[in-house]
């Protein structure tokens, strides 16, 4: 829910009204706004150790819907996250989380 704080709208919602089970909006039109709120949740070492694949799936799906095709603000969003340095770091990352879990980052990109 961190990524909410981030962007123009909520795009990350509980599905079960009780916050125990999280979706992303499949259509939104939201602008990343803060892109230090999302370096700090990537850098956020202590969460990501303690997290499950599903949390880290769900980041990546958030951040992975700013950017989608048809997203009206799309370029916008990508020209955010490169300036920022967040589409590197994001790399980065992603390689580190490959081989220390299970989650098929590749996958989750593609």
């Amino acid at each position: 829910m961190f990524i909410n704080a981030a962007v123009s709208q909520s795009i990350v919602h509980s599905s079960d009204g009780r916050r125990q089970s999280y979706y992303v909006a499949r259509e939104h039109a939201a602008v990343l706004c803060d892109t230090q709120v999302v370096m700090k949740l990537l850098l956020s070492w202590r969460l990501w150790e303690s997290a499950t694949d599903t949390v880290w799936l769900l980041a990546v799906s958030a951040l992975n819907s700013l950017v989608r095709p048809d997203h009206p603000h799309q370029q916008y969003n990508v020209n955010q996250l490169c300036d920022a340095g967040l589409a590197a770091k994001m790399l980065d990352i992603w390689k580190v989380c490959s081989a220390l879990c299970s989650l098929d980052v590749v996958s989750l990109i593609l």
